[in-house]
């Protein structure tokens, strides 16, 4: 019996040993391929773990550091269950293996913690470095149009002189050339506000709020350029137009006070007064024909004052318009002066053809009774006649004296 007993107890000692044996071994097992696991793992993360390259290359790592962090946390209850049956195992064997075993365990545990805490690290590096980039290029757009818009606002400024206005200009000129660099660091910026989802955990809304505050902006700066340039050119044309009336009628009216300077002196003849008169004449219907035109340069001055703040064209046109004015008063002044000037030469033609036409009639009657010979009655009749013609001097007189007060 005893001996019988003893083979039983052997048998059953060489089971357990059996048993455990085959317990140490799967466990050993799953730890050493825990750890092959991790060390997979770790390289994988290794080949992430860089901040240099493209965007599509950062957001690729991005992408590949999250998946191998969520493959990594899907495997902690894993690593909790197989630490729990290693305690377990280690509780029932206490011994210098199942010690081994604990260890071991250990150090599996260790070498997770730290990968996953360096997946922790290397994700952040790179949603870090996409969502510095994003920040840049939208940093990027905003100096631009810092910078654009200062100069929209000098320009949007109409004021000053029309140098000032064909500086201003020529600026929003250059600024419109530059719009496509402008518009190529907003759709930059747009772009890579769109990797803020994979960087981050942003909402859609959120992401497209940014692209459209992006847009917004340089749209608004498109607008207030367009405008300005607008309203600069309208000043031009104001100016153009303004310059060129100013031009031609200073001209005018400098041609006119030559021609009235020159008609002024009296003439000799009544023709040549006559002339004259109808020079004045003509000069009278010009003035009028650009009293129109001198309204419109006082008026344009008057616009162009109003539109840029510059005094000194409207007192340029009123010292015109006081050109014209004086002008004015010269020629119908002239007009009057040779009215009257032929009048009075008329006036004396006439008087004297008259008192030429009464002289030539005494003439001839006081030749007809200058004979003295004949009869007593022909001399006595001669005699009356030669009283009648002195008692008409007194009106030969009066006619003379009127061609001489009107000559």
């Amino acid at each position: 019996y005893l001996f019988a007993r003893a083979a039983e107890l052997a048998s059953q000692l060489q089971g357990l040993v059996g048993d455990f044996q085959s317990q140490k071994d799967s466990l050993q097992k799953e730890v050493d391929d825990k750890n092959k696991w991790l060390q997979q793992m770790k390289e994988r993360l290794s080949k992430a773990d860089d901040v240099t390259g493209s965007d599509d290359d950062l957001v690729q790592r991005l992408k590949d550091v999250k998946v191998i962090h969520d493959e990594l946390e899907s495997q902690k209850g894993n690593m909790d269950n197989l630490q729990g049956r290693i305690k377990t195992f280690d509780d029932q064997y206490h011994n210098p293996e199942t010690a081994s075993l604990v260890k071991d365990m250990a150090s599996l545990l260790k070498k997770y913690e730290a990968l996953l805490q360096k997946a922790d690290k290397v994700e952040n590096q790179l949603a870090n470095t996409v969502e510095q980039h994003v920040q840049e290029a939208e940093e990027d757009q905003q100096r631009w149009l810092q910078a654009a818009n200062e100069k929209v606002n000098w320009c949007g400024q109409v004021s000053g002189d029309k140098y000032s206005i064909e500086a201003k200009l020529a600026t929003v000129q250059e600024l419109m050339s530059s719009m496509d660099q402008g518009d190529g660091k907003t759709q930059v910026a747009v772009e890579k506000v769109g990797l803020l989802q994979s960087a981050k955990p942003q909402s859609a809304e959120v992401v497209e709020g940014k692209k459209t505050q992006l847009k917004d902006v340089w749209q608004a700066y498109q607008a207030t350029l367009n405008e300005t340039k607008n309203k600069l050119e309208q000043v031009m044309l104001q100016w153009q137009g303004y310059d060129q009336n100013y031009e031609s009628l200073s001209n005018w009216v400098k041609e006119m006070e030559g021609k009235v300077r020159t008609e002024v002196a009296l003439q000799p003849t009544l023709d040549t007064k006559q002339q004259q008169l109808d020079t004045f004449k003509n000069l009278c219907d010009e003035v009028a024909k650009q009293e129109p035109a001198m309204q419109q340069v006082y008026n344009q001055a008057l616009e162009i004052s109003k539109s840029t703040g510059d005094n000194r064209t409207a007192n340029y046109a009123t010292q015109l318009q006081g050109r014209f004015q004086k002008l004015k008063e010269d020629v119908t002044e002239g007009r009057d002066k040779a009215e009257e000037w032929v009048d009075t030469h008329s006036a004396y033609n006439e008087s004297y053809k008259t008192f030429q036409a009464w002289l030539d009639e005494m003439k001839n009657k006081l030749t007809s009774i200058s004979d003295v010979s004949g009869e007593k009655a022909e001399l006595q009749d001669k005699l009356a006649a030669v009283k009648e013609l002195l008692e008409q001097k007194d009106e030969g007189q009066a006619k003379f004296s009127g061609v001489v007060d009107q000559g």
